[in-house]
């Protein structure tokens, strides 16, 4: 099967142990998915063509010395873009607000995002 014949949507792969579950579960909605790591180039994920992009969690916090980053180029390449939790809080760093740091004892963090008009948000 050639790349031409099928959608694909790209799983980066930040480290998380369900990274296989993603992509599992999108390929049970009959879409064809490769999980790619976070250490492929904007370059080489733009390459395969994907229809969309998943950024998967990660067991790191994004503010960890070392942390796995995310090229902005990829945030605004016009391809559709969603984070699941460590991937959500690196691509919230791209876009520039600032995620909340949490406790150690609280379980989630509800945060406000106020965007400019951008082509990122756009279409």
């Amino acid at each position: 099967m050639s790349q031409q014949d099928h959608d694909l949507v790209v799983v980066i792969d930040f480290g998380a142990q369900y990274a296989q579950l993603i992509a599992r579960r999108v390929r049970e909605a009959k879409v064809y998915s490769e999980i790619m790591p976070h250490t492929a180039s904007t370059s080489e994920v733009l390459a395969r063509r994907p229809k969309a992009i998943l950024l998967s969690g990660g067991p790191s916090s994004v503010y960890e010395p070392g942390a796995p980053q995310l090229d902005a180029a990829l945030v605004d390449s016009g391809t559709p873009v969603l984070g699941i939790c460590y991937g959500f809080m690196a691509m919230a760093q791209v876009l520039r607000p600032r995620p909340s740091k949490l406790r150690p004892d609280q379980g989630f963090s509800l945060s406000y995002f106020a965007l400019k008009k951008s082509r990122r948000v756009e279409g």
